[in-house]
């Protein structure tokens, strides 16, 4: 029989002193969060001014493109950081709102629940515990869990709507809901067979022709993608510069294209290296390959593709990309 642990749960304050170097961390460590809420998350500012108050993160979400705000609290949720988080809605235009706390009161559950009632289809509030955990004497374990969200069927069919966001019309969302439902099903099948721990981790499912596969290295983000009309796909790696620091984004792609043959060697097939205009960000993909995924027979093959093009590019990509962060550091 296998060996049983106990699992603790730990005082957040024997993991952070304060509420101040809790943001410092999740700040860095955005991933973490966005993996629970389907986001890709990005930073762009901490403590931003909205009049005699300071909003704890700025950042942006990659997938839908909208802004984020994060409002952290270290106690029990009170009246005052909700009035904080309508006042940074309001003050910084955000469409997206996330409330993190240890424990959150009845009556703020039921207040986010209402303002994403009254929100138009483009604005929610979020509501999220945060908890840490232990196993034995294994490191702590942060996890976030969601209390209060908006509608997640009713906000994405009204988003998929909007053509201007380049959202596919509802039938098509539903079937590209199904088939990430897959996606996600098939990576975690064939990890369990895998004899070393993969660094690739599934996205959480969208009605998007875009899936994001989720990375430890900030501004780098693994993601299959499909056209307008679910015909052909190709996986890509996309990286994400910054305009504030131009210099240290084009000094990152002219490191990798640096050992661009390299690259391409592991991952086995020429690549396509999009750049515009010798712009800060870059996206490098296989060629785009045809795909039906109404048929169950390519519906198969197509899961398997995406698995290896995915691992591929995250072998061919990861050591450099690292490399050049230990040396560089990070945006």
């Amino acid at each position: 029989m296998a060996e049983i642990a106990t699992l603790k749960k730990i005082n957040l304050r024997d993991v952070w002193k304060d509420e101040g170097q809790f943001s410092d961390w999740l700040a860095e460590n955005l991933s973490r969060l966005g993996d629970e809420l389907g986001m890709a998350l990005e930073r762009s500012e901490r403590e931003k001014a909205v009049g005699p108050f300071s909003a704890d993160i700025i950042c942006a979400d990659q997938i839908s493109k909208f802004d984020v705000v994060i409002e952290n609290q270290f106690t029990r949720t009170d009246h005052d950081h909700l009035g904080k988080m309508i006042t940074y809605a309001s003050g910084l235009q955000s469409q997206i709102i996330i409330w993190v706390a240890p424990r959150f009161r009845d009556e703020h559950r039921s207040a986010i629940d209402w303002l994403n009632d009254i929100s138009g289809p483009e604005t929610g509030f979020f509501g999220v515990v945060l908890e840490v955990f232990q196993i034995s004497d294994s490191a702590y374990a942060p996890h976030f869990d969601i209390v209060a969200r908006p509608n997640d069927w009713q906000r994405q069919v009204k988003r998929s709507s909007s053509t201007s966001r380049g959202m596919p019309p509802n039938e098509t969302a539903l079937k590209l809901m199904s088939f990430w439902e897959d996606v996600r099903a098939y990576f975690e099948k064939r990890s369990d067979f895998m004899t070393e721990q993969s660094s690739v981790r599934v996205g959480n499912t969208k009605f998007d022709f875009t899936h994001y596969f989720p990375s430890t290295v900030p501004r780098h983000y693994l993601r299959a993608k499909f056209n307008r009309d679910i015909t052909q796909f190709h996986v890509e790696i996309f990286l994400s510069g910054s305009r504030d620091r131009p210099e240290y984004s084009q000094d990152w792609l002219k490191h990798l294209m640096a050992v661009k043959d390299e690259i391409e060697e592991v991952a086995g097939a020429p690549l396509i290296w999009d750049n515009p205009e010798q712009n800060v960000e870059m996206s490098i993909r296989y060629k785009p390959e045809t795909a039906n995924i109404d048929d169950t027979t390519a519906r198969t093959e197509l899961l398997a593709r995406i698995y290896d093009d995915v691992h591929c590019l995250d072998r061919a990509f990861r050591p450099h990309v690292e490399a050049f962060v230990e040396t560089n550091g990070t945006l």
